[in-house]
């Protein structure tokens, strides 16, 4: 009769299976979570990389702006104003009681700015002294610069004057009026018309300032004895 055969003892092979499963598994959760820490550290990475780039960008606009306004004018006019000539007829200008008039005559821009109250209320074309710069010397041919008053009002209208030019005596060389300046160091220096309107806005002069006759007509209406006469280059 034949001998019984032995059983199986498959209790090591379940150990060994359970084991491996746990193994596996093991390893398949660490890989997915290093994995998922990778993804985690890159989108943090990535987001905090687009708020650095962000602040940078507000810094940079910020400090543009503040550049900007740093460079913008700050509304203080300057010390030499350069008023253009307005559009407004001059005939229908009127002095206004109790208000202080002056004049700024500006010699690089050919041009007379009736002040009004310190404020430019119109503005002439004038000629000026056939030389450039700062008067010097009697007979040099050039427009003194400087703070000066009005110390006489004359009626020119009959002076005569010879230019030199060969062309003789001429009647009305002043026009209607001689707006005399005190001009310490040097005399006859003024504003006045002229015969030859078309000298106005050139070096023409032998250092008075000349103006058109009708425009010399409106101005002495605001001046008078102690008026402020800056000329300036």
């Amino acid at each position: 009769m034949p001998g019984k055969r032995p059983k199986k003892d498959y209790l090591p092979y379940c150990f060994a299976l359970i084991l491996c499963l746990i193994i596996g598994g093991t390893l398949l959760f660490g890989c997915n979570s290093s994995a998922s820490k990778r993804n985690t550290t890159t989108n943090m990475t990535q987001s905090d990389q687009a708020k650095s780039e962000k602040r940078s960008d507000e810094k940079n606009t910020t400090e543009k702006i503040a550049q900007k306004v740093a460079e913008a004018p700050i509304g203080i006019p300057e010390e030499k104003p350069q008023p253009s000539v307005q559009s407004i007829d001059p005939s229908t200008l009127t002095p206004k009681q109790g208000v202080v008039y002056s004049v700024l005559i500006d010699k690089s821009d050919f041009t007379l700015t009736l002040l009004e109250a310190g404020k430019p209320l119109h503005t002439f074309r004038v000629a000026i002294g056939k030389n450039h710069g700062q008067k010097q010397a009697v007979g040099d041919l050039r427009t003194p610069t400087g703070d000066f008053t009005v110390d006489e009002i004359d009626d020119a209208s009959y002076w005569t004057h010879d230019f030199g030019d060969g062309k003789g005596v001429i009647a009305g060389a002043y026009g209607p009026w001689f707006i005399s300046l005190e001009t310490p160091g040097w005399s006859g220096i003024g504003i006045h018309g002229t015969h030859d309107p078309s000298s106005i806005g050139t070096c023409v002069s032998e250092g008075c300032v000349r103006m058109n006759n009708n425009e010399l007509r409106i101005l002495k209406k605001f001046v008078h004895v102690g008026t402020e006469v800056r000329i300036q280059e």
